[in-house]
């Protein structure tokens, strides 16, 4: 949601929530592809721009906080079952 691309390892949750590049990120699964992907993003304004502005408009579509605030509910009501 801030507008900015996102990279992330493979490794953990956050590699989920980017599933492809149109998405506003990249996954990486070493050092190398880090560098490599780092570097793609600098030299290309016009790709950083892109996905800052598709990974903004998935978060916008898919995340607020009345769907957060449902989950929690759900969560704790079963929890109380």
């Amino acid at each position: 949601a801030c507008g900015v691309p996102i990279l992330s390892s493979n490794s953990g949750g956050g590699a989920r929530y980017l599933l492809e590049k149109n998405t506003g990120g990249l996954i990486f699964e070493n050092r190398e592809e880090v560098i490599e992907q780092l570097l793609q993003l600098y030299e290309n304004p016009d790709l950083r721009a892109k996905m800052a502005a598709q990974g903004r408009e998935r978060v916008m579509r898919h995340f607020n906080i009345e769907k957060e605030v449902n989950a929690y509910k759900e969560l704790y009501l079963s929890l109380l079952k």
